[in-house]
């Protein structure tokens, strides 16, 4: 499906060098950058940072731990 879409000038020739260097259309660009959004609009952001703590200490252990108190120079 085509699509009528009005950019700023200064997007448009930002479009036209990112196509020229990637060797693509300025269509696909756009078609490549929906289509990014939409999967990163998918993504559940919650899981993502449920699992980034997966197998390490919450920060709070982890300063408990420390025997150093912060501040103190070395």
């Amino acid at each position: 499906m085509r699509i009528l879409a009005d950019l700023p000038d200064d997007d448009v020739n930002w479009l036209d060098e990112m196509a020229q260097q990637q060797g693509k259309s300025r269509a696909q660009l756009l078609r490549d950058a929906v289509a990014a959004f939409r999967a990163d609009m998918m993504r559940d952001w919650i899981l993502d940072g449920a699992s980034y703590w997966a197998g390490k200490a919450p920060p709070a252990e982890t300063m408990a731990r420390d025997e150093k108190p912060y501040g103190d120079k070395i």
